[in-house]
């Protein structure tokens, strides 16, 4: 095999002057470790030269540390690096023009650092759907009167290095190509989250400078280049369409509307001293995700596995996966010619504050589980002496060992190496929240002492929890436990006032995230061994008596090996119709016999596993595909129904996440053990009609598959000087004022959008997406009105529509909104619409002492209805289109800044 590199680009930014950040060098150091040893697992060359490495690691760095202790840190390490200043910054993708597309070389840019944006230049107006432009910060440019590097600017260096380097049609007997893989840990736009963890930063500026012309725009050149195509006669502005990107893959920290962010997600030791190190969320989810479900994962599948990740250390953080080429989500982790390094670890010995300490480097990151008091975590030694040797202490990236399995001569072999021998189940780490009475931690230690659970442990004192103990209360009850991620405040489900039946469900939810988590990093299996085949069924009506009885024709097929399965209930004959769903895995290889089996994880933590029991497909069977699905009263369906309770919307939730986990051995293996009952929140949901310990598979994977159940809050006329509950919301409406009302969520706004710009690419996406640019500076969240059972925050209701209206508002005569919860001190709901004349947002009304949203005002109707399933919406459909966010402490800048607080003129 010719001998290949892997160029990278590295960028990390800490000593920013006005809004330093402390996590970025740390991700750059991860990152490049990740991809150094990852290239490394390759081997060697079976060429003249014996030792020439089948793929070369040419990593460039640009740093800029915070402080001279980390200076001196880089130092020690031998890494040398430049300033990341713009025009560093620029000329490093000259370090790309080495990569060899006959070769099939590989580029690799990586960022960490502050994000930001600016008004979009005119010339750009028309390719700016939210009249913004991302740009990246680098290290002083702003001082020196510098603008920040533009995403169009970055567009143009990423098309300038692959020119000719990176066909998007390849054809058999051309170069394989360079493949380009980027990642920005960084955001753009987003509230700060509403927290009382300090120890949670955003990686985001405030609005840069304006470039003053278009001459100063890098690469920007109306005769056209590699990334702009040529302006016509009496053209001023790029067109859609008029930019011609190289082909590229780009895994990004968040959404436009969201903000990422750094936080201690590990502690070290140092001189005897707990230390505190930052990293990036996205940046260390994503490296735990590749270590523990190995390099041979689809784009799609890593970014979903990433967003499991995420959303276990924080709320409002969703990562997202872009691509030059749509059909590259499909392909596979840098292309699938990386072989994920064997799970044998350095074993290493050293003398640290005056005691004497072997270690392991490997840690939770590569997916080793701390021990407990049943079960310990064991490594045997790959000398070939057979030798166990117990962990200690498990910490984030590396495992303390036991001394007595060890000899003098080990401290000298420098090549020593373990693997895994023996380890518990995986547990979530519990801490308390900072707010916790003392009273209510102490019940929870002495139950949690009385009874401790299976699937939970409780955060050491040095150690970063992944899940928080915290309290709620309102007038009327008295304060309850409730499990939150670290800092957030949205309950993961109700509230109790029993400690130990609140650790039963703590347990609950142990189990399910890590049967979630579950991958083999080193499967032998091929994925294409095993296809994968859903349809759907939307808009029929059926029960029990008649579910059978639908034709296969009604049913939607999706691609095969869907990356996700979305449902929605649509309406038929006047009446919403809940949602079914058909899976069937089929046997795709010439040669092997699987089993497969499946486990279903519903959105309140509950598992079943027999919608598909284990059985084995291929020769050795005769059986080549299974489908599942359940008996029921006596009766077998090949189909599942899927069911929302209604009353989901009195917390707000139009939508839930459930998930398939498909189970591929070549050994027979019992799921049975996962089994376990939801959580209840009061209502039922899942697999229904309406009205009505480790595994030990051999060789093995996991197809995960999100099913997103969406049930729209249906529309509702309400009459003039009228009380009205709807959504778990109250609505009174002033006399003279009667409209239909139908509430929804930017979940559905981002889709609604993206159906209607794919038939017109210059659709004004802001009549449906506020750009979160609004609310730089300030904090707050999209789940507006709830503090309800955690989901995706664009999943909370934060949008209005009104049709059908008769009569106005005024400051006399207002629309007054109860929300569904008290709001703490110091937070407001505001109201805002959206003027699509002038292109500016503007306030509605203000927030009274009782905290009840006073609307005074509407926006003029827009195109296009968001809320409802959509199918029976006409061309030339309209609504006026209120949008809500919770801002807290202050109000926003801008076109927004004169919204009223509480308690304010």
């Amino acid at each position: 095999m010719p001998k290949r590199t892997l160029y990278a680009v590295l960028i990390g930014i800490n000593a920013y002057k006005r809004s330093p950040l402390e996590g970025c060098i740390n991700d750059v150091l991860a990152i490049s470790d990740y991809f150094e040893k990852l290239c490394e697992a390759q081997g060697k060359s079976n060429g003249q030269d014996k030792e020439a490495e089948v793929m070369k690691w040419k990593p460039l760095y640009l740093l800029a540390p915070l402080d001279e202790a980390e200076a001196q840190m880089l130092k020690a390490r031998k890494i040398q690096y430049q300033e990341p200043t713009r025009e560093n910054i620029i000329k490093a993708f000259d370090h790309y023009k080495k990569a060899k597309p006959k070769r099939g070389d590989f580029a690799l840019l990586y960022y960490s650092g502050h994000g930001s944006y600016i008004e979009a230049p005119d010339v750009f107006a028309d390719v700016s759907p939210l009249g913004v432009i991302q740009t990246m910060v680098c290290y002083n440019n702003r001082e020196s009167g510098q603008h920040d590097l533009l995403d169009k600017e970055l567009g143009y260096l990423i098309a300038r290095a692959l020119h000719g380097k990176a066909a998007f049609d390849r054809k058999e007997g051309d170069p394989p190509g360079v493949h380009f893989l980027s990642i920005m840990d960084c955001c753009f736009s987003g509230s700060n989250t509403r927290s009382d963890e300090k120890d949670i930063k955003a990686r985001m500026e405030e609005t840069g400078l304006a470039v003053a012309e278009e001459s100063k725009i890098l690469g920007f050149r109306m005769e056209g280049n590699e990334f702009y195509m040529p302006f016509e006669k009496g053209q001023s502005r790029v067109r859609v369409g008029g930019l011609t990107h190289g082909r590229y893959v780009n895994l990004s920290a968040a959404r436009d509307s969201e903000k990422s962010h750094e936080k201690t997600l590990e502690v070290v030791e140092e001189n005897g001293q707990s230390r505190k190190k930052k990293h990036g969320i996205f940046t260390y989810s994503l490296l735990k995700t590749l270590e523990q479900s190995g390099s041979r994962i689809s784009y799609r599948e890593l970014i979903q596995r990433v967003e499991m990740e995420v959303r276990s250390k924080i709320d409002d953080q969703i990562p997202i996966l872009g691509m030059s080429k749509a059909e590259d989500d499909n392909q596979y982790f840098l292309r699938n010619e990386f072989t994920a390094p064997k799970q044998e670890y350095e074993v290493g010995y050293r003398e640290k504050d005056g005691r004497q300490e072997w270690y392991l480097k490997a840690g939770v990151v590569q997916g080793i589980v701390p021990p407990n008091t049943t079960n310990p975590t064991s490594f045997m030694l790959a000398d070939g002496t057979d030798r166990v040797v117990r962990a200690l202490e498990v910490r984030a990236t590396e495992s303390i060992l036991d001394g007595a399995g060890f000899t003098e001569t080990d401290k000298k072999n420098l090549l020593l190496k373990a693997a895994i021998h023996e380890m518990p189940f995986p547990r979530i780490s519990v801490g308390f929240g900072k707010k916790l009475p003392g009273p209510m931690s102490a019940s929870i230690e002495a139950a949690w002492e009385s009874r401790p659970p299976q699937y939970a442990r409780m955060a050491k004192d040095n150690e970063v929890a992944e899940y928080e103990i915290n309290s709620i209360g309102d007038p009327l009850k008295a304060p309850g436990f409730i499990l939150t991620r670290p800092g957030g405040e949205i309950p993961l489900f109700l509230r109790s006032n029993s400690a130990s039946h609140f650790i039963l469900d703590v347990d609950k939810v142990g189990k399910w995230e890590s049967v979630l988590r579950m991958s083999n990093p080193s499967p032998g299996i091929p994925r294409e061994d095993i296809i994968v085949e859903v349809k759907k069924l939307e808009g029929a009506a059926f029960n029990l008596r008649t579910f059978s009885q639908i034709g296969e024709e009604q049913y939607q097929p999706l691609p095969d090996d869907p990356p996700s399965i979305e449902l929605t209930y649509k309406m038929a004959d006047g009446k919403p119709h809940q949602p079914a769903v058909k899976i069937r895995v089929s046997h795709n290889s010439d040669f092997d016999s699987y089993w497969v089996g499946g486990l279903y994880l519903d959105s309140q933590f509950g598992i079943t596993h027999e919608y598909l029991p284990v059985q084995q497909i291929g020769d050795e069977s005769g059986l080549y595909q299974v489908d599942m699905g359940f008996q029921f009263q006596g009766s077998t369906f090949d189909a599942i129904p899927l069911s929302m309770d209604a009353r989901y919307h009195n917390f707000g939730i139009t939508e839930t996440t459930d998930y398939i986990i498909l189970y591929i051995a070549r050994n027979s293996f019992d799921l049975g053990q996962y089994k376990q009952e939801p959580i209840p929140l009061d209502v039922t949901r899942g697999t229904a009609f309406e009205n009505g310990g480790e595994v030990n598979m051999d060789d093995w994977f996991t197809v995960k598959i999100p099913i997103h159940i969406t049930r729209p809050i249906e529309a509702v006329e309400i009459a003039s000087n009228t009380n009205k509950h709807l959504g778990g919301l109250a609505m009174r409406t002033p006399a003279g004022f009667s409209a239909t009302f139908q509430l929804t969520n930017r979940a559905a706004a981002r889709r609604r959008a993206e159906q209607l710009a794919a038939h017109n690419p210059g659709l004004d996406q802001m009549i449906f997406l506020p750009p979160g640019h609004l609310w730089a500076g300030t904090e707050g969240s999209e789940a507006a009105f709830f503090c309800s059972p955690a989901s995706r925050p664009d999943h909370h209701i934060s949008i209005l529509e009104l049709t059908g209206i008769a009569g106005g508002l005024d400051e006399g005569r207002p629309l007054r909104i109860t929300p569904g919860h008290e709001l703490a001190e110091k937070e407001a709901i505001l109201p805002f619409g959206y003027d699509a004349e002038k292109k500016q947002y503007f306030p509605l009304g203000h927030i009274d002492e009782a905290g009840d949203v006073i609307i005074t005002r509407l926006p003029h109707p827009t195109p296009g209805i968001i809320g409802g399933d959509g199918i029976q919406e006409e061309d030339g459909d309209s609504s006026v289109k209120l949008f809500f966010h919770k801002v807290a402490g202050k109000p926003p800048k801008g076109e927004l800044g004169g919204f009223r607080m509480r308690g304010k003129g």
